[in-house]
C-alpha cells in the first residue's frame, strides 16, 4: 500500500493554537508600529528560514521545539550565505515571534539588569575571564534578574527552570548545550570572579542512558 504525504504530521505534536510563519507575516504587514525597514527584515527572515527548512511559511509553526531541531541542521554554506550571516537571518525571524510576544525578547544591557546584578555583572566583566564567561552567561543572568532572583538567592533550582525557559524560547541553537555552556560559565566564574556566589549549579550529564529490559 502506497501512503500519501500528509504535510500536517509534521505539526501534529504542536498546539492547535500554534500560529504559523504565514500568520505572523501578515501581522507584520499590518503593523503601523514598525519601520519599513524593520518590518521588511522580519518577514525577509521568517521567508528565509522558511525556505532553508524546505517548507512554505504557511507549513512552519511558531513553536521554538519544533523549529530548533530543524534550524541546528541547516548549512549556511549550501545556502551560499556566511555563518554571520545566517544568524542575522535567523535572528530576524526570532524578533517577528518576540515582537508578537511569542518568545521573549533578547537582552544584553547591563542597564537591564537589577542593581544586584548589575553590581556582579560588573565585576565579571571587569575579570581577566570576561570574554570567556560572559558569552555563554550573560542570558542566564538576565534570566535570573528577570525573575527577581538575587544573586545570593541563586541554586539548583534555577538551573532546572532556566533550561524550561530555552526550551520555550530557543529557536536554532541546543536547549541542551545552551544550558551546559551557561551552569558551566557559572561555576567557573563561582571560584574565579570576586565577589560572585559560592554556588556550584549541577550540569546535566551528556551521555545518554539506556535501560536494558530484565
Amino acid at each position: 500500500m502506497t501512503r500519501s504525504h500528509d504535510p500536517t504530521l509534521y505539526t501534529a505534536l504542536i498546539p492547535a493554537t500554534t500560529i504559523m510563519f504565514s500568520d505572523l507575516i501578515t501581522v507584520l504587514e499590518q503593523d503601523p508600529s514598525l519601520s519599513e525597514t524593520r518590518r521588511r527584515d522580519m518577514i525577509s527572515g521568517l521567508r528565509r528560514v522558511a525556505k532553508a527548512i524546505h517548507h512554505a511559511p504557511q507549513d512552519v509553526p511558531c513553536h521554538g521545539r519544533w523549529l530548533q531541531p530543524r534550524l541546528s541542521k541547516v548549512a549556511p554554506a549550501a545556502l551560499r550565505i556566511s555563518q554571520k550571516g545566517w544568524q542575522n537571518v535567523v535572528s530576524d525571524a526570532r524578533s517577528a515571534m518576540a515582537h508578537v510576544g511569542i518568545v521573549e525578547r533578547r537582552q544584553n544591557r547591563l542597564s537591564d539588569l537589577s542593581p544586584a546584578w548589575q553590581t556582579l555583572w560588573s565585576s565579571l566583566l571587569a575579570s581577566d575571564r570576561s570574554k570567556s564567561l560572559q558569552p555563554a552567561l550573560c542570558r542566564f543572568v538576565h534570566f535570573l534578574s528577570n525573575r527577581g532572583i538575587d544573586p545570593d538567592e541563586v541554586s539548583a533550582d534555577h538551573a532546572a527552570i532556566y533550561k524550561d525557559a530555552l526550551l520555550h524560547n530557543e529557536i536554532s541553537k541546543s536547549p541542551d548545550t545552551a544550558q551546559r555552556a551557561a551552569m558551566t560559565s557559572w561555576n567557573t566564574a563561582a571560584r574565579s570572579v570576586p565577589n560572585w556566589p559560592r554556588v556550584e549549579l549541577p550540569i546535566e550529564n551528556r551521555q545518554r542512558r539506556f535501560s536494558l529490559p530484565v
